[in-house]
């Protein structure tokens, strides 16, 4: 499994994949799910709207990637979505329940392990 740190990573790596005609899918998972959020809230909190996290897990026969993007404002996400735009058009993309995201992953990085353990 491979991280993208940022929007421009994985869309090098989505291009990489499209350049090399490589089959995939993305999934895509939208949840409230954050850790660094107050349990309290106070004046300078209240109202606010709650930090998201939008994840990409672009499969491959090859490879996963995943790209984890926390956000707040509908605008982000909105602008995201449409710099993706053209990567939606050469891979399909679902959208996944937050369980089915997190199972990706997991498998993901239980492979490899596997396959790095293999290769020593």
């Amino acid at each position: 499994m491979r991280k993208a740190e940022t929007l421009q990573d994985f869309q090098a790596l989505a291009e990489d994949a499209i350049q090399s005609n490589r089959e995939g899918k993305i999934y895509l998972n939208q949840s409230n799910e954050h850790f660094e959020e107050p349990l309290l809230s106070d004046e300078d909190t209240a109202g606010r709207t709650p930090m998201q996290v939008l994840r990409f897990i672009f499969k491959t026969e090859n490879e996963t990637i995943v790209w984890e993007y926390p956000f707040s404002e509908t605008s982000e996400l909105e602008e995201v979505n449409l710099q993706l735009e053209p990567i939606y058009e050469h891979f399909p993309k679902q959208v996944i329940e937050l369980d089915e995201a997190k199972r990706l992953i997991r498998v993901s990085e239980q492979d490899g392990g596997a396959s790095q353990r293999n290769s020593l």
